[in-house]
Parts: structure tokens; sequence; C-alpha cells
């Protein structure tokens, strides 16, 4: 029984063992899939707009060392211990956007004006009867706004060549026959030196080649002329609208003691 015992346990080190090389394995290869977002995009969403209750703004955000405002928790949380009474605070703010983009003389404007709170907070002052030590216990939760990056335009016009134009563009040079999926020997999505929007373009009925040669291409949208010239046909109306979303929150929860009016301590988590 004793050595039945000692296969078992072995037994089952050597499947935790497996298991525990399995995920390994399988995480260092997931790294090589993952990605970080560049030093541009790092920068931008590193950058805050100056936001806060209107007092905070309008002194321009200088209330790092004076504290009694509930939006100096960002920069100076023990200003916290500086309130003698419990408040709650809102900011309502106005925000207009107003673009305007100008495509080959087609003039486009579009803006829009939204109102949201940007600010919300409240702090609670529970005094402790004390004229030294610990003289009042402060509790804060606020809700800040940073970064906003709503963002809404369109352009639209007319142009020359279409997107069909473009994919043929960048068939250019390549094999017609490189473009053709041949079931059981071919496939050109398997092709590494071939790019994909090409493949795609062409098994779609995007662009077809010219008569004689199997390397230069045309749009798929047009007829062929008398002179053997193809006539592409251009887009009567083209536009774009994009449409971006997103914004930068922080939440703060403080807790401040004031002790003789000297010393001012804080706890916060963001």
């Amino acid at each position: 029984m004793r050595v039945e015992r000692i296969v078992l346990v072995d037994k089952k080190l050597n499947v935790m063992k497996k298991i525990v090389c399995l995920v390994a394995t399988a995480l260092f290869l997931s790294g090589a899939a993952a990605f970080a977002q560049g030093e541009m995009d790092a920068f931008k969403y590193s950058l805050g707009d100056l936001n806060g209750t209107a007092r905070y703004l309008g002194m321009g955000g200088a209330f790092g060392a004076l504290g009694g405002d509930i939006s100096a928790m960002n920069s100076n949380p023990a200003g916290l211990g500086i309130y003698r009474s419990s408040e709650v605070v809102g900011t309502l703010s106005l925000s207009t956007i107003d673009t305007k983009s100008d495509w080959s003389g087609s003039v486009a404007k579009d803006d829009k004006s939204k109102v949201s709170f940007d600010n919300f907070a409240y702090v609670g002052y529970f005094p402790t009867a004390n004229e030294s030590g610990i003289m009042s216990w402060n509790i804060g939760i606020s809700y800040n706004r940073l970064k906003n990056f709503n963002r809404n335009y369109r352009i639209s016009g007319s142009q020359a060549y279409s997107m069909a134009d473009y994919v043929a563009d960048k068939a250019y040079g390549i094999n017609e026959a490189d473009l053709i999926y041949r079931e059981g020997s071919y496939d050109p999505y398997n092709n590494a030196n071939l790019p994909w929007m090409p493949v795609l373009g062409y098994e779609g009925g995007y662009f077809g080649s010219y008569p004689g040669t199997d390397s230069e291409y045309h749009s798929g949208f047009g007829e062929m002329g008398n002179n053997e010239q193809w006539n592409g046909y251009s887009p009567d109306r083209t536009s774009l609208n994009v449409t971006e979303k997103g914004a930068v929150d922080q939440y703060n929860f403080s807790f401040a003691t004031n002790i003789s009016n000297v010393v001012l301590l804080v706890l916060i988590s963001r």
C-alpha cells in the first residue's frame, strides 16, 4: 500500500509538471503577439486638460498649497484636512466642437455642443471636539474628467479616382496568375511576398488586367474605348465620416486627519 501511494503521488506530480510546462509555453508564445502603444500615444494620453470646480479653474489650478478645494486632491491630497464643514460639489461644463473641412473645393461643416459634469465630489467633515491632537477626520470622494478625446468630422466631395483604382495600382507589376487561388496547389493568401489587398480586390472583381498584359491593371468600373484604352468611371460623390469617443477619468477616495492644525495626514486611493 505504501508503494502504491508513492506511485500515485509521483503520477500526480508528473501531471502537474506537464500542466505548468504547457501554461508557461503558452504564455511565452503569446508574448510574441503582444504589443504596446507607441510613444506618440503615450504622450497623447499623458496630457490632461485643466478640469475641476469653478473656483479651481478660475485660479488656474493654483490650489496645490492652498487646499480647501476638492480639486486639490489631484495635486495635494493633504489639502483635504483644511475643510471645516461637509460639502457636495458638482461642476457643469459646456463643450463645443466646431469642425470645417475643405476637400477639392467642397466645404463641409459640423458643430456640436454638449453639456456634461466634468467634476463631482463629496467631502465629509467629522470634528472630534479636541482643541489639540487629532481635531477632525475628513473623508473625500471625487470624480474628475482629465481628458476628453471626443471628435467628429466629415468630408465630402468628388474625385477622379475610386478605391478600385487604388487597388489596381497596388497590383501593378504582380503577375495575374499569382492573384488567382488554385485549389489544392496554390493559395495567394499564404504568399508572404504578395500584398493581401490586390488578392482581395482581384477576387472581388475590383480590377482587371489590360488586354495583352498580365501585370498591368485597371479599375473594374468603366468601359473599354475604341482605342483599346480603359475609361474608368469617377465616383459621383465620396464622403468620409469620422467619429471618435473616449476620455480619461479619475476617481479619488481620500481620508485625512488634522493634528493640532500643524500636521495634515492623508490616505488616498485612485
